[in-house]
């Protein structure tokens, strides 16, 4: 459903930036502050992996690097979900290896830690709510959550808001997708 939203809007886009690319070029005038406008490049945009490791920089539409990050998380959520591991433990080890991915790819490893956080703190309170704990309990859970993603930011002096939208943008689908396979 995400994705026939996304993915229009995205070819669309793609291919606006390469026509005016292309318009400027004829009339020699350089606008574009990136250099890896190519084939290869418009393949990667097109399938939704220019982020994905691929690439040599940015490319096309810049801000799609969070579409095509999301796109990642959903195929390892899919393959997550169908090997009917425990939904619960697999989302944490998702994000702890998030914070090893965080080194070598600094936006997988936001797009990892964002998405993961988001459907284990929705497992958490869908654990919570099953026992019918008070809700003096969720604000508990919400302090502790706020107060280790802060150490996380902390930690690795992460002031990128690209990491803070793309952690509010995330967290708020998640909760959709993990809430079809929190019985698993």
């Amino acid at each position: 459903m995400r994705f026939s939203r996304l993915y229009p809007l995205h070819f669309i886009t793609l291919n606006l930036v390469l026509i005016l690319y292309l318009i400027f070029i004829f009339l020699n005038v350089e606008l574009f502050s990136f250099s890896e406008i190519n084939i290869k490049h418009y393949l990667l945009n097109i399938l939704l992996i220019s982020n994905w490791g691929f690439e040599n920089q940015a490319s096309f539409n810049t801000p799609s690097w969070s579409v095509s990050i999301e796109m990642m998380l959903y195929i390892i959520f899919f393959l997550t979900a169908r090997k009917k591991i425990k939904i619960f433990h697999s989302t944490t080890l998702l994000i702890l290896f998030s914070l090893f991915l965080f080194y070598f790819n600094k936006l997988i490893g936001y797009g990892f830690f964002c998405f993961f956080i988001g459907g284990f703190t929705f497992l958490v309170f869908a654990k919570i709510n099953n026992y019918k704990i008070k809700k003096v309990n969720y604000i508990i859970f919400f302090l502790f959550t706020s107060i280790t993603v802060i150490f996380f930011i902390n930690l690795y002096k992460v002031t990128d808001i690209q990491f803070k939208i793309f952690c509010i943008f995330n967290t708020s689908y998640n909760s959709d997708i993990f809430i079809s396979y929190s019985e698993i």
